[in-house]
């Protein structure tokens, strides 16, 4: 054997096992896009225990036919223009029913003279940061559903006092028809100078103290002159580091013929 062999060899070695100590599904399909590489991370993927077992097979002898069309679409773009898929969102269902996401980039495979003879796949399962964030858009259709449906009035404002969040019966107590009409106004813009300031003062309080105020009894102005008596209540927002970057408040109309205290 000669040196040069030799070369190629230990360069190869070093290679795939470089391939298959990587946390990362990679693989390599031919121009019919059937398997011809598979690491040690794709194979567990996929439930098999030795590359043999997927070699010369398609994703149709892995996956349920909607999904593998989906993969083989990817595939067959990058085989025919000849562009690379970067980072796509790939959805796959394992033999066990275990559903996995995988963040996929897909290379087109050339030959010494250029041309297309396969592709790369590279696969980074993002599994967890799928369903977490599908669990909080989920969290957070469930809160604007139940917020939307309160009888309560409810705003949220940042520091500067500014709305950035009211509901339905919010708006419908201003006399307003759209979310969009109360977004980035303050008391100010709201009600009289003087019901403002008065509100302005306990929003800086609980902001100051980070103490909520829970049933503070209030006059409010409404647009059409009219006047409601109501328990207010202020909390403080924090974000997700426990720091209050605005407040919410709830209004709860009390009837004439029972004022507050």
């Amino acid at each position: 054997m000669n040196d040069e062999l030799k070369k190629l060899m230990a360069e190869h070695s070093l290679l795939r096992t470089l391939i298959d100590n990587l946390p990362d599904c990679i693989y390599v399909k031919d121009i019919e896009t059937r398997k011809v590489m598979a690491n040690a991370a794709d194979l567990k993927n996929l439930g098999f225990e030795t590359e043999a077992e997927v070699l010369g097979k398609t994703d149709y002898d892995f996956f349920p036919e909607e999904i593998a069309s989906s993969l083989y679409f990817d595939d067959h773009e990058v085989l025919t223009t000849g562009e690379p898929i970067i980072n796509r969102e790939e959805q796959i269902v394992k033999s066990n029913g275990d559903t996995r996401w995988l963040l996929t980039s897909k290379i087109p495979l050339r030959d010494a003279a250029g041309e297309i003879i396969g592709l790369i796949g590279i696969g980074r399962d993002v599994t967890g940061q799928i369903e977490a964030e599908m669990k909080l858009k989920e969290q957070h259709s469930l809160l604007c559903t139940l917020l939307d449906y309160l009888p309560q009035c409810v705003c949220a404002k940042d520091l500067e006092g500014r709305i950035v969040r009211m509901n339905s019966a919010g708006l419908k107590k201003l006399g307003l028809k759209e979310e969009s009409e109360a977004i980035g106004k303050s008391y100010s813009d709201l009600f009289p100078a003087e019901v403002a300031a008065g509100f302005n003062a306990a929003d800086r309080l609980v902001l100051r103290t980070g103490q909520a105020m829970v049933d503070q009894p209030a006059k409010l102005v409404l647009p059409d002159g009219k006047t409601q008596r109501a328990l207010i209540t202020r909390v403080p927002w924090h974000n997700a580091t426990g720091k209050i970057f605005g407040l919410i408040c709830i209004s709860r109309d009390l009837p004439e013929s029972n004022p507050p205290a």
